[in-house]
């Protein structure tokens, strides 16, 4: 194995240790399981890195999917490296007129964030958590952690982890919840 995949490895492994401890002594709260599916999404208002404040209700009528993130998070950035592409392609197939993507950022700083983006910026919606309330609301207890909500406000599905397929499991998602809508 090449000196490079093994320091992946490495940082990888190393990367879920920190996530677990960090989780463990400050991460949200383990008696919350949050949504589940078919029930409706908690609220949300939360600001972007500009300061602009954004609700959940903003995007009625549209399906979201919340993808809830931190920049020390190393699998993050590999779920990052899926869903940028496939954000781009959704926006060229039209897909992305009924979706929105939003990354929510937790427990970071402004600043931070901003510093981040200005060096990786994202072709999708960035939020930001700062104290963790939105993602203790959504019981999220492992990043990245995404939720599907449907056009009415509905948690319909919820995936933590990584997964390299998370790109191809999102089309297949919304195709589906489209199709639904359309059968009488």
């Amino acid at each position: 194995m090449s000196r490079s995949k093994i320091l992946i490895v490495a940082f990888l492994v190393l990367s879920a240790v920190i996530q677990f401890l960090v989780h463990r002594t400050g991460g949200p709260s383990r008696t919350s399981s949050g949504p589940k599916a078919g029930a409706a999404a908690p609220a949300l208002s939360l600001t972007d890195p500009s300061g602009r404040a954004v609700a959940l209700s903003d995007f009625r009528g549209k399906f979201v999917i919340l993808d809830f993130w931190a920049t020390w998070c190393a699998p993050c950035m590999a779920e990052f490296g899926v869903l940028d592409p496939w954000w781009k392609k959704q926006r060229e197939s039209g897909l992305a007129n009924d979706v929105v993507l939003i990354a929510v950022n937790v427990r970071e700083s402004r600043e931070h964030v901003q510093d981040f983006l200005s060096r990786s910026p994202l072709p999708f919606s960035v939020l930001l958590d700062e104290d963790g309330a939105v993602a203790q609301e959504y019981g999220v207890e492992v990043l990245p952690t995404l939720v599907i909500i449907d056009r009415h406000g509905v948690v319909v599905d919820r995936n933590t982890g990584y997964d390299p397929s998370v790109g191809a499991k999102l089309t297949r998602q919304l195709q589906e919840l489209m199709q639904e809508e359309q059968t009488p």
